[in-house]
């Protein structure tokens, strides 16, 4: 867009000139009948007020109506010139202004250009550089297969523990301690009792010691799976912050 300082008399001139092509001369022999973009451009320099702004195709519009209208009788006027001038002016102003950042922008990409080429004849790559560089990708890759590796042992044990806790659940629903030591203690009571005879007194004697067996295995359980529960702890401890598979 350029903006120019128009007065009320090459406002009227402008008009004048739009006027011609568009309804005067008209395209078809319809002076009805307009182009919207022209009707848009007339309607903006009607209603602009000491400033006009235009688009290229705007301009473009505006000149062809002024060399049409003069090409046909009317006068070009100093009016006429003056806003063309300006017109001109802005455009110069404009150019110069993109042509400088233009510029700019090259000399500063071919000054980076050249220091890239002096570094490089100052400081050519050797073939030691290259296979150090070899090495160090090799160092990469053998770190990611053990990466790789120790997440899979981790997966293991994630999932062995998830088992544990599953068979840990089952044995807590079935065996809990508190339901083991009262049927224990019932049956220690009983045992005190006169009523019960010998023979019932060894079997709930067999009873109890099958009880405290199967505590103790749930006690030994219990402490299995703690471990196996602490022994994933440490791993997940140890490998914190290491991307997992």
């Amino acid at each position: 867009m350029i903006e120019i300082k128009i007065n009320d008399i090459e406002r009227g001139r402008l008009l004048q000139h739009a006027e011609y092509t568009m309804y005067e001369k008209s395209h078809w022999g319809d002076g009805d009948v307009t182009i919207p973009e022209e009707q848009i451009l007339y309607n903006k320099i009607k209603d602009a007020g000491d400033k006009l702004e235009l688009s290229p195709n705007q301009f473009a519009l505006l000149l062809n109506w002024i060399m049409d209208s003069t090409k046909h009788g009317t006068i070009l006027m100093n009016e006429d010139v003056s806003v063309l001038n300006k017109i001109f002016d802005q455009l110069s102003h404009t150019y110069t202004i993109k042509r400088r950042a233009y510029t700019h922008e090259l000399n500063t990409m071919e000054e980076q250009l050249d220091k890239i080429k002096s570094a490089l004849k100052q400081s050519p790559i050797k073939k030691e550089d290259l296979e150090e560089v070899k090495k160090v990708v090799q160092e990469e890759v053998k770190e990611n297969v053990k990466e790789d590796k120790l997440n899979s042992k981790i997966q293991k044990i994630q999932q062995s523990a998830k088992e544990t806790k599953e068979i840990k659940d089952d044995i807590t629903a079935q065996f809990k301690e508190e339901r083991l030591q009262k049927d224990k203690n019932k049956i220690i009571d009983n045992l005190r009792s006169d009523k019960v005879k010998e023979k019932d007194q060894d079997k709930k004697k067999q009873s109890v010691s099958a009880l405290d067996d199967k505590i103790q295995r749930a006690k030994e359980l219990k402490e299995g799976i703690d471990k196996a529960e602490k022994f994933v702890k440490e791993v997940r401890k140890k490998t914190k912050g290491k991307k997992l598979l």
